[in-house]
């Protein structure tokens, strides 16, 4: 059976087994550090940089919350242990929040991929 890479997500159950999937996955970012139930690549980059700020998730949903994204503490906790999805809306308030710029929340193999400008 031949599957697009770019189906990955549009999985039709009883048609692609879930190991075909997690292969693809694999293929897809082959650099990531992902589990097979992560649901994020920025939770471990967020929490790294995060700590080196000094900074508690607490603290760090209470700047978020005074910069517009209301968010919980466990909402965070979620995120920086994957299992919770981030919205490309969310990624750009972590971003500001911690004042980086976008790919540096991506693992390190796969910050080339996020990084690179977009020619039309």
């Amino acid at each position: 059976m031949f599957v697009l890479k770019s189906e990955l997500m549009f999985r039709i159950p009883n048609i692609v087994p879930k190991s075909e999937l997690l292969q693809m996955k694999s293929d897809l970012f082959p650099d990531a550090v992902m589990s097979r139930t992560a649901k994020n690549l920025i939770g471990p980059q967020l929490a790294k940089h995060r700590t080196h700020l000094a900074m508690s998730q607490s603290e760090f949903a209470g700047l978020c919350q005074r910069s517009g994204w209301d968010v919980s503490r466990e909402t965070l906790a979620k995120i920086e242990s994957g299992i919770r999805c981030v919205t490309d809306l969310e990624l750009v308030e972590i971003s500001s929040a911690l004042k980086l710029p976008l790919p540096v929340l991506f693992p390190p193999g796969e910050q080339h991929r996020f990084g690179r400008k977009m020619t039309q």
